[in-house]
């Protein structure tokens, strides 16, 4: 049963490609049994590791497989042509030589492990069924539209609109998101662009359904078993050769329930737009002669791993904001032109997390391989294994510090004395790659302009599979805040540091209530922020023309300066006060203190000169702290808060330094509130 349910033919023992590293296998078998283990793609893998010459090889039951991982091999078989080497198991590139083909190759009924034949059961065989002249053909049509630098402008201001609608869906109108899984968001965000670009779809971005085809998808291609549970239904006569199974067969329709309903999108954008420019996929549909088409991208893939990369390596994080903040607007010219560093962690992401780590073709006709050490002679039904991923990370390529995130290896565009082939190479390069680039920088531009993230740690390693996915989904937090310019952050050490030191030392706590004096200048504007994010009620002492201002910057009640304090409220009534104006209120702000009450000063902006009755400290143990050396903790708290948009920056006014003497007299006027900033240039 078991043989005829694999329905193999034993491995030859003598050596198919002398010279060449062989994976051991075992009888009979071959390494059958170590794809089953292990799965296609670290099968793959470990046979780059045989060997230093660039190529290896496995006896797969029948079949034998060659991994290729020298570039300049790569590059040769990647030239060959349609009729030497394709991309199926079964080329229909000569129809008179299909039976021959399929005898040589093996067909459905044959035991076959690769994912192309879970693949084309479920795209059915467009993906592979153009070669020679009509597969240039084709390849013309999609570069002029992905790969030109004219039709792409075209479609900035589409791919910017998605991103930005995407990128506010995340939060709504809330300060911060949890993403239970941002590779999923991150590739929502391509198929909603997709469906914008091809059809003029406007749900795409709350239609689920993309994603969880895709995902079935890539989970059947990513393991053996859907080949070999195929292999156990054709023997049983459960099957025809060639069909899907019912469950594939489920797959299939639901893409192409997808397909019609993209369609009739696509009618009724042009129905109702019928002045508007040729949606991407009519046109494309035109040139084709009416074939479907579909272009397949690895945005999500690269907003993934650059997302990871920039949390690990917040200086290269920080030098990317600063070139975002340079530009003075989001255009087609200043992405594709004024941003090298954004393009240089693009590249490198490329390198180190390739979306599609390899490629397969299979070989129809002898050939020789005239860049080996060594002569190579690859026989009709071979199957050549091209890793990308390895060529890409390996340090006889790329130096010791291959496996490190550098974006500073791009700063100078690709060296071509490297392997680089993220967009493969050869006749079947990637044909929408440019379109792909330009979208992964305006999502990360938008998004970085609108959030500041933090990624945990759990789950964020690399997967081989069909492509190259983490380890697992991955929680990313977003939160609300834009970036914060120069100005901004200048106006943070001094009043937010010492507001700080205030609430901290007076240990401010959830639900008590504070006085806050001063509230008008930078200090105690602060201090209401700082003692509102720890869930305090804050009352606001301010000028009357300066009520509304103080609730806006988050008070919940505002007293009058000059009206008595004990007065409003009722004596012995709050926890603590924060107090940077002194003199005449000093008195009136202790009697509102509660038993074991707080007080805290850093100022004293009325007059420094006070009365206290000794008594009230005492009878009321109260607290007194002077604060003027931070604590240790200040800083750090404050970065923290920064980072999370826990505080919002509060610029009254901002002057050139030339203007100081102007700055001056506004700030004795007392009509502005919030901190002054003087520009040095």
């Amino acid at each position: 049963m078991c043989l005829s349910f694999l329905t193999l033919t034993s491995a030859a023992s003598s050596n198919i490609l002398p010279g060449v590293p062989k994976l051991k296998g075992y009888p009979i078998l071959g390494a059958i049994p170590v794809y089953f283990r292990d799965g296609m793609a670290l099968m793959l893998e470990t046979l780059t590791s045989l060997g230093d010459e660039g190529i290896s090889y496995a006896q797969v039951g029948n079949k034998t497989l060659v991994s290729v991982h020298d570039p300049v091999m790569a590059k040769e078989v990647l030239g060959f042509t349609d009729k030497i080497a394709s991309r199926s198991e079964e080329s229909p590139y000569d129809l008179i030589e299909a039976r021959l083909i399929r005898s040589r190759l093996g067909d459905p009924r044959v035991f076959s492990w690769s994912p192309f034949w879970t693949l084309i059961r479920l795209l059915d065989n467009n993906l592979f069924d153009d070669v020679g002249h009509e597969a240039m053909r084709q390849r013309g049509v999609f570069i002029k539209e992905f790969n030109n630098p004219l039709s792409n402008i075209d479609k900035f201001d589409g791919v910017m609109r998605v991103a930005i609608a995407h990128v506010k869906a995340i939060a709504g109108d809330a300060d911060k998101a949890v993403i239970p899984d941002i590779r999923h968001a991150a590739d929502s965000f391509a198929a909603t662009l997709w469906g914008d670009t091809l059809y003029g779809r406007s749900d795409a971005l709350t239609d689920g359904r993309v994603m969880k085809v895709a995902d079935e998808i890539l989970r059947r291609a990513g393991s053996p078993w859907p080949s070999a549970s195929y292999s156990l239904m054709l023997t049983l006569g459960l099957v025809e050769p060639g069909k899907p199974t019912p469950s594939e067969a489920k797959v299939r329709a639901e893409i192409e329930d997808l397909y019609e309903k993209n369609v009739q999108h696509l009618e009724d954008y042009e129905r109702n737009n019928p002045d508007s420019s040729m949606k991407t996929i009519r046109s494309l549909s035109v040139a084709d002669g009416g074939k479907r088409t579909g272009p397949l991208t690895s945005i999500g893939s690269n907003i993934t791993w650059t997302l990871i990369e920039l949390q690990k390596r917040p200086d290269v994080l920080t030098k990317l904001l600063s070139e975002i903040e340079s530009v003075d607007e989001v255009s087609f010219t200043t992405i594709t032109t004024k941003m090298p560093y954004l393009n240089a962690i693009i590249m490198e992401i490329n390198r180190l997390y390739p979306s599609v780590p390899a490629t397969l073709r299979v070989i129809e006709r002898e050939a020789r391989l005239a860049t080996a050490n060594q002569p190579v002679i690859l026989k009709p039904g071979m199957m050549v294994y091209l890793s990308y991923l390895h060529m890409h990370t390996s340090p006889k390529y790329w130096g010791p510090t291959a496996s490190k995130f550098d974006p500073d290896r791009f700063l100078g565009g690709i060296d071509k004395s490297k392997p680089f082939m993220a967009f493969g190479s050869g006749t079947r390069d990637c044909v929408g790659y440019k379109f792909a680039l330009l979208a992964v920088k305006v999502y990360l531009i938008t998004l970085l302009k609108t959030y500041t993230f933090k990624v945990e740690e759990n789950n964020c390693t690399p997967k081989l599979n069909t492509l190259l996915e983490t380890s697992g989904p991955y929680i990313a937090h977003l939160v609300n805040a834009p970036g914060w310019t120069d100005v901004d952050l200048g106006s943070i050490p001094c009043a937010f540091s010492t507001a700080e030191n205030m609430v901290h030392r007076s240990h401010v706590q959830k639900g008590e209530t504070v006085v806050i004096t001063g509230v008008s200048g930078g200090v105690g504007a602060a201090a209401v922020q700082l003692c509102k994010r720890r869930g305090a009620r804050v009352i606001a002492v301010a000028g009357k023309h300066k009520g509304q201002r103080m609730l806006d910057v988050g008070a919940d009640e505002v007293i009058a300066r000059g009206e008595s304090v004990s007065g409003s409220l009722s004596m012995m009534s709050v926890e603590v006060v924060l107090d940077v104006v002194a003199e005449l209120s000093f008195t009136d702000l202790l009697d509102v203190l509660k038993k074991g009450g707080r007080y805290a000063t850093a100022g004293a902006i009325a007059g420094p000169i006070v009365e206290l009755d000794i008594r009230t400290l005492y009878l009321k143990d109260l607290s007194f702290f002077g604060c003027t050396l931070q604590d240790e903790e200040v800083f750090g708290n404050l970065v923290k808060y920064i980072e999370k948009g826990e505080i919002k920056r509060h610029v009254g006014e901002v002057f050139k330094l030339k203007d100081i003497g102007t700055a001056q007299e506004v700030f004795q006027s007392k009509e502005s509130s919030g901190k002054f900033v003087l520009k040095v240039k």
